[in-house]
């Protein structure tokens, strides 16, 4: 387990290979109806709840239990905490804290060129399509981004929105600054562009979006 602790947030990541020979031990921490779930799903799920446990226990060490899952399966946080959970084949991450107002984490494969081009339609808008071309690496950029802003949100909202519903502004080294494009009144505490950072981590798009109270 690869932890980061920060004044705002307590950040865990977990590489899948570190839990070989250990999934059986951690059953436990699968939802019900699990049996239903692919060997694939349940190793990702597994490693996410993880990693949320140990950010729980650092953030504050009364918290001894993983997220349980919600109708709309998203991690349900105690009370005064928010926080994301993201996977993929090959590592997890959990990111939690009890002094923002929003916290959203997504990691995410680069998508190859080929790939790219055949579904970059559902999810970059022209506008994006002026910043970045056909650069896949940074598209995949604005669909992590989009993605975390989605769990950012989610909480607070109670709804689903698209990828269409978002639009990146602006990618620079390590940052990107997103637009939410919807104007439903639940939205309304959401007008200004929201500030979100990206980086590599095991050859995958990392991307964080903390927003204060």
């Amino acid at each position: 387990m690869e932890t980061h602790k920060h004044d705002d947030y307590v950040l865990s990541f977990i590489d899948l290979p570190e839990l070989e020979d250990q999934w059986e031990k951690h059953s436990d921490l699968l939802p019900e109806n699990s049996e239903r779930f692919a060997e694939k799903r349940k190793k990702e799920f597994i490693a996410g709840r993880l990693c949320a446990l140990n950010s729980l226990f650092i953030l504050n060490n009364e918290f001894k239990t993983a997220p349980p899952v919600g109708e709309n399966r998203e991690p349900i946080w105690p009370s005064g905490v928010v926080g994301a959970i993201s996977h993929t084949r090959i590592q997890a991450a959990a990111i939690t804290s009890n002094s923002l107002s929003h916290l959203g984490l997504d990691i995410e494969s680069i998508i190859d060129s080929e790939r790219f081009n055949k579904i970059s339609s559902q999810f970059i808008a022209e506008s994006e399509r002026a910043i970045i071309g056909d650069d896949s690496y940074r598209g995949t950029i604005i669909f992590s981004a989009k993605e975390s802003l989605f769990k950012a949100l989610y909480p607070s909202v109670q709804t689903f929105f698209g990828f269409l519903d978002a639009q990146v502004i602006e990618i620079t080294e390590s940052s990107f600054t997103i637009s939410l494009l919807r104007k439903d009144s639940i939205f309304q505490s959401f007008k200004t562009p929201i500030s979100g950072q990206f980086w590599e981590r095991k050859g995958e798009i990392v991307t964080q979006i903390s927003i204060p109270k």
